[in-house]
């Protein structure tokens, strides 16, 4: 943990003029630092949820599996897709691909405000092989398309 720990900061130091490369791996490095906390924090209620629900959620929300869909999820969880997609609903009140879609859409939020990435290049990151279904999905969540809501809360420097 430590060794990965050390390694993300050495990127960092290393993506000195790449701020795409740069960003993932500050994001890294901060999961790597609040993942202990997660599995306890209130976000996963870890009392009133199953163990096997919040080692699930911490592995969905791991900037590593954004491509992830919900045969990843099925493969990471050892229950069947039908078994697995009662569990979640009836512990999480939405299904296994809406919990997925939000994580990808949030993710791909902070990478617009954050980076260049192109479009095309976000879609791949967070596994959506469509760009216009991406950007139908966005404009959903946030109201706008994907290069205007980077336009309008780009963060000057």
């Amino acid at each position: 943990r430590m060794k990965k720990i050390i390694s993300y900061i050495n990127q960092i130091r290393e993506a000195e003029g790449n701020e795409i490369e740069r960003g993932i791996a500050t994001k890294f490095l901060l999961f790597n630092f609040l993942e202990p906390m997660i599995g306890q924090s209130q976000f996963l209620q870890a009392g009133k949820r199953p163990q096997w629900l919040n080692d699930l959620l911490i592995e969905i929300n791991n900037p590593e599996n954004l491509s992830w869909d919900v045969s990843d999820a099925v493969a990471h969880s050892h229950y069947s897709k039908t078994h697995l997609a009662r569990l979640f609903k009836e512990e999480m009140g939405k299904s296994i691909g809406e919990y997925l879609q939000e994580v990808k859409i949030n993710n791909a939020r902070d990478i617009l405000v954050n980076s260049d990435m192109s479009l095309a290049e976000l879609c791949d990151v967070i596994g959506h092989s469509s760009l216009s279904h991406f950007s139908n999905v966005f404009k959903h969540y946030y109201g706008m398309a994907p290069g205007k809501y980077r336009a309008a809360h780009r963060i000057k420097e």
